[in-house]
């Protein structure tokens, strides 16, 4: 049986209802029965849920409703003949699965997630589908449909259908946990060890060319997750006309995604000297690849993206994360939980630090002083950063506050000095590499990276974490 029961496309025109215009969606998905063939009611509810969300939404969509299509193939079963009984062996069959480690593969959150999506579907073709054939499938009268539902409204006030294998919701098993500083490191050196080994090797020049853009790419990507908090499919779509000259501007202008459909709200973000640099110095090495593919004839034209892969073509979050996922093995964190998410939680965290001192001026800081008011105040200032409306999830990052600096202490000293840390960093992998190049004086650059050496001890003794 095949692993993925959904076909991905790009750049799709979708028709819809009563409107002379199709929907431009960047991404879309199908679903297939394990026999290759079309899953076609499925696909007419993906339709439907498609004029309401955006592509990513739709293929986690698709990648729920696998489980559910794999069931059905499997035991030879007819829509109308899907009950609870069937409902519940497919909860089971969830529940039972582990991993190598014999670990539960799936949490209840995930799980209810899972069945959720089933049972909208089932709704969905209930009303939509043929009367006669799928009347009965799922509804809140008992004895009469074929699962029993119950109404309920979740914590943000909207209506949903409870069921009897809904799981009880658990502290999620990864919280939302700030990127430490040694993974961080480890990340960063595996970063400029693989550049270093690729110095040493008998590449062929194509090959030296990529593993330089590679190795640039790299470093911008965890610089602006570190310093924007961006999400995978923002870096994605950065747009490159609106953000060749960031030290003119000293803006990186970024799009907002996870807004449930897939039109692009550009939000600046303001940066420093540093920052802008930094970014002046990723594009100039874009520009470099791009030079050495177009005279290669390895590709042309080059597209219009930010990222680009080996091949010259736009890199897309999946790849990204991918990339990341097999450089934090490599670093020797394969047996920690590290995703590209934690960057941002890291952010979010430091900004409610940074905004809690403005708030409150210097004045003595408890949990008590923390009124609804004050949290709604600095998530209004913290989502224009993010372009994100944080609701209730904001209170884990003033809680993950107070743990990190013990009830806050003295602030002070993390305030002033976690920029000042950051962009020395920067500048010492800069002349790291440096030094490889023969560009410049050795001896001068050793004695530069000594003294950064010594700026980062300084102010890392200083910081509170």
């Amino acid at each position: 049986m095949p692993k993925k029961l959904h076909i991905d496309y790009d750049a799709c025109s979708i028709p819809r209802t009563r409107r002379s215009k199709n929907q431009r969606k960047k991404h879309y998905s199908v679903m297939i029965w394990p026999n290759g063939k079309p899953c076609s009611l499925i696909n007419f509810w993906l339709l439907d849920v498609s004029l309401r969300t955006s592509g990513e939404t739709l293929r986690q969509y698709c990648v729920h409703m696998s489980h559910f299509v794999r069931y059905c193939y499997a035991n030879n079963l007819m829509l109308p003949d899907f009950d609870s009984t069937h409902l519940g062996k497919l909860q089971e069959s969830l529940l039972a699965e582990t991993s190598s480690d014999g670990l539960r593969i799936r949490q209840n959150n995930h799980i209810n997630a899972i069945l959720n999506s089933v049972v909208g579907f089932l709704v969905w073709l209930q009303e939509r589908g043929d009367p006669h054939t799928y009347h009965n499938l799922a509804g809140t009268e008992p004895g009469v449909y074929n699962v029993l539902l119950e109404p309920a409204k979740n914590s943000y006030g909207r209506s949903y259908f409870k069921h009897e294998f809904s799981l009880t919701k658990n502290t999620p098993q990864h919280h939302k946990t700030g990127m430490p500083q040694q993974f961080i490191d480890a990340i960063e050196n595996q970063i400029y060890l693989e550049d270093e080994q690729t110095e040493k090797s008998r590449a062929s020049p194509n090959g030296i060319q990529w593993r330089n853009y590679l190795y640039e790419r790299r470093a911008f990507i965890q610089w602006a997750m570190l310093r924007t908090g961006m999400r995978p499919a923002e870096l994605e779509a950065l747009p490159l006309d609106l953000n060749l000259a960031p030290a003119t501007t000293k803006v990186l202008y970024i799009p907002t995604r996870k807004l449930r459909n897939d039109s692009l709200n550009i939000r600046p973000f303001k940066l420093n000297l540093d920052g802008a640099f930094n970014i002046q110095h990723y594009l100039e090495a874009r520009r470099k690849f791009c030079d050495h593919l177009s005279k290669s004839g390895l590709a042309s034209p080059i597209p219009n993206s930010f990222l680009l892969t080996k091949e010259g073509g736009p890199l897309t979050s999946r790849s990204l994360s991918k990339d990341f996922s097999r450089l934090v093995k490599r670093a020797g964190l394969n047996q920690d939980r590290v995703c590209l998410s934690m960057y941002r939680h890291r952010f979010i965290t430091q900004e409610v630090l940074v905004h809690i001192k403005e708030v409150f001026h210097g004045e003595t800081i408890s949990r008590r002083s923390l009124t609804n008011a004050v949290v709604r105040n600095i998530e209004e200032r913290i989502r224009k950063k993010t372009g994100h409306k944080l609701g209730n999830s904001i209170w884990h990052y003033f809680d993950t506050a107070f743990d990190m600096l013990g009830v806050w202490g003295s602030v002070d000293n993390t305030l002033s000095n976690l920029q000042s840390l950051s962009d020395a960093e920067d500048q010492l992998k800069k002349l790291q590499r440096q030094v490889k190049s023969d560009r410049f004086s050795k001896l001068e650059i050793s004695a530069e990276i000594s003294r950064i050496e010594q700026l980062v001890k300084k102010i890392r003794n200083n910081l509170l974490f």
